[in-house]
């Protein structure tokens, strides 16, 4: 299962957006994230009650998908208010291991050799 998070408003002007793996998750945080993204259980935790977001409220978007392709996906859109306090406490460690799985990325990405470059001693080495 995959779950995509997109999160906009709030005091800054920027909102954040990424995608994680449930397997990819600490195994704790993996359960808690499987049951509570479940359609029953996301139910109970928005309220039925919509109402525009406050001026500094963050809006929250949860994309759940099935990598199997049998269940579809599920989409879930709610403003801080509108949430249980347990979910939105859900949604944070979830925000947090995307933010760490983005860091890694980016290291990885800025700290590994090109495989197909000379290295820096190949280079100095055919310097006129």
């Amino acid at each position: 299962m995959k779950v995509s998070l997109n999160v906009t408003g709030g005091p800054l002007p920027y909102g954040e957006h990424g995608q994680i793996d449930v397997a990819d998750l600490p195994d704790d945080l993996a359960r808690r994230v499987t049951a509570s993204l479940r359609p029953t259980n996301m139910r109970k935790a928005i309220s039925a009650q919509r109402e525009l977001p406050l001026p500094d409220e963050q809006v929250y978007e949860l994309v759940v998908t099935d990598p199997s392709g049998k269940k579809g996906q599920a989409r879930y859109v709610f403003a801080e208010s509108q949430a249980a306090p347990d979910l939105i406490d859900l949604v944070d460690e979830l925000r947090q291991a995307v933010t760490d799985q983005q860091s890694r990325q980016v290291q990885a990405a800025t700290t590994a050799p090109d495989p197909g470059g000379p290295s820096e001693s190949q280079s100095l080495a055919n310097a006129p």
